[in-house]
């Protein structure tokens, strides 16, 4: 008997399911992560930026590779790797020193204003969005294999690899020759990003312990799906952070309600 569309539908999806989990990273998803990662080097640097790429070239680019390559970094100082491993890939580097170079030094800033556009910028979410979730699993494999039973290590270096460009601004900040805590700061401001990457560790782990009844590549998927629905709505109708209600509601109940500046300043006086 013939297959059914809908069972041939069905079985196109599984089969795309499948191969989601083998496809590679270098070098479409890796141009996404490194062009993000290299805009959000210059968008910090704000009005220092040009004096950052033509006074201090050789800074601007390490920062950039700091940025690129900050997931590995600290996942390979975290579990006693050479930190400077993850510069061993020749394409890699490469890579990110083209779209370094095409950043800060296109003509007419080409490169940056297209890829800083709307639709540019919908394009590469998804792109990025895919890099960060199979990251994230491998934060979580890598980890497995060193500490099988150690499921905050696991979440702690899949957060590293999915969210590394974050947690090492001010790290990159300080090779500018700037320091400042107060914005940007994953750990006194955790963003959608660091909060959404720690409950997709928090399913990897679930799944690869058989307590979610799907195959790892087929929850990897449905992540992507969701986080790039998720990142691309907020950039487009400004909706605010997902996780900000539950933590309106349960904040409070667990640690009593935060104290604002006002209110530290009138004590303190």
């Amino acid at each position: 008997m013939g297959q059914s569309g809908s069972d041939l539908l069905l079985g196109s999806l599984v089969t795309a399911m499948d191969y989601f989990g083998a496809i590679p990273l270098f070098p479409l998803f890796d141009w996404a992560h490194f062009t993000l990662s290299v805009i959000e080097v210059r968008s910090d640097a704000g009005s220092g930026t040009k004096r950052l790429c033509k006074n201090h070239p050789l800074v601007c680019w390490f920062c950039s590779m700091v940025s690129c390559f900050a997931g590995p970094i600290l996942l390979n100082f975290m579990i006693g790797q050479p930190v400077l491993q993850c510069f061993n890939n020749h394409a890699r580097v490469g890579l990110a020193t083209i779209i370094w170079y095409l950043v800060f030094y296109a003509p007419g800033d080409f490169y940056y204003n297209v890829m800083t556009t709307l639709p540019a910028k919908m394009g590469l979410v998804p792109l990025k969005e895919v890099f960060r979730t199979k990251n994230v699993a491998r934060g979580v494999v890598v980890s497995a294999d060193l500490y099988p039973e150690a499921y905050l290590i696991m979440i702690i270096n899949a957060v590293i690899l999915g969210c590394g460009g974050s947690l090492m601004r001010n790290v990159e900040r300080c090779l500018r020759g700037v320091w400042d805590t107060s914005t940007n700061s994953e750990l006194l401001k955790p963003t959608f990003m660091l909060k959404a990457c720690i409950t997709n560790a928090i399913l990897v782990i679930l799944c690869r312990e058989g307590l979610l009844p799907i195959p790892l590549s087929h929850l990897l998927l449905y992540i992507t799906i969701v986080m790039s629905t998720i990142k691309i709505s907020m950039m487009l109708f400004h909706l605010p952070d997902p996780f900000g209600f539950m933590e309106i509601t349960i904040r409070p109940l667990v640690f009593g309600s935060p104290i604002s500046d006002d209110e530290m300043k009138n004590k303190n006086e």
